[in-house]
């Protein structure tokens, strides 16, 4: 058997036309391919994850500070501290007295923080 010198024209010539049509194919259907949903933007962790206690100092005039934040007034700490209370009622809340407090005004702290709806709340006297 003999290697024909040049391939006979009708059999071995490659034809360009199936490519195309394959490429076109591709084309058009791409959009219409399953793709992977698209996540939501992460959201950061809730804020009822973990936190360290809520102290509230009380020194005397009375001026009372949230977590070293000094607050003008008993309706400031309310304000302040609400939206906690709606995220963690178990949030625990440390009431310091620095210096020479009134019995009255501790009080006044300890029955707003109940009043908001804190479970966990108590006294710790500041370190001398």
């Amino acid at each position: 058997m003999r290697i024909p010198s040049r391939p006979v024209s009708g059999e071995l010539s490659p034809s360009i036309a199936p490519l195309i049509g394959v490429v076109i194919l591709i084309a058009l259907l791409a959009p219409f391919v399953d793709r992977p949903a698209k996540r939501p933007a992460q959201s950061p962790p809730p804020p009822e994850a973990d936190f360290d206690a809520i102290v509230i100092r009380v020194s005397p005039g009375p001026r009372w500070q949230v977590n070293g934040v000094p607050m003008g007034s008993l309706d400031e700490l309310r304000q302040a501290l609400t939206p906690v209370a709606n995220i963690k009622r178990d949030a625990p809340i440390i009431i310091q007295p620095l210096g020479d407090i009134p019995p009255s005004d501790i009080t006044e702290v300890f029955d707003l923080m109940r009043q908001i709806g804190f479970e966990r709340v108590q006294r710790r006297d500041a370190a001398k």
